[in-house]
């Protein structure tokens, strides 16, 4: 299973938790390391598609977080252990790096 690292608040927003219709940006870890996204994309929609394609993390931004473009866009990098604090930013724990 992949790393999951959508964070809880995000889901907890009250535009988010009520509606399973709520679109975002999925960010991406393929098997390789290699990151990329899906756009407008539910929550559930982003789980789906990793149960197809077996991310090695990913991570759900809701639209009322971060546009598309402010994720598509951020610059990652720094150390980590489990998550990364910027939205759209995933922790490759195999190399403790921000991506």
């Amino acid at each position: 299973m992949s790393d999951n690292q959508t964070q809880q608040d995000w889901l907890d927003l009250p535009s988010v938790a009520g509606n399973p219709n709520a679109q975002g940006t999925g960010a991406y870890l393929d098997q390789n390391g290699v990151k990329d996204y899906v756009t407008d994309i539910t929550y559930d929609g982003m789980l789906e598609r990793d149960r197809q394609s077996n991310f090695r993390a990913f991570a759900w931004v809701p639209h009322a977080v971060a546009t598309v473009q402010q994720v598509t866009q951020t610059k990652c990098g720094g150390r980590c252990v489990k998550t990364c604090k910027t939205p759209g930013c995933l922790c490759d724990r195999s190399i403790g790096q921000c991506k």
